[in-house]
């Protein structure tokens, strides 16, 4: 396979559960976005991401941000 330096997961629950580890073990509870990062020019639609890491730091933290796609990084 292809070998990146960075793999980033964006996790999302299904809002009709109340948390996410509610959803967690539900079928249609959790979607999971695997984007692969290369090392090179900055991307600035990947900045509204990376400025949300500071609020998450630690495991169990969560954030929310609006107007984001995904499919730009």
């Amino acid at each position: 396979g292809i070998r990146f330096p960075c793999e980033l997961h964006l996790v999302h629950w299904n809002t009709k559960y109340p948390s996410f580890g509610e959803a967690a073990d539900k079928p249609d509870g959790l979607a999971v976005v695997g984007i692969f990062l290369k090392i090179g020019a900055a991307n600035p639609r990947l900045q509204k991401v990376l400025d949300a890491l500071d609020a998450i730091k630690t495991k169990g933290k969560q954030t929310t941000f609006s107007n984001f796609d995904a499919r730009t990084l």
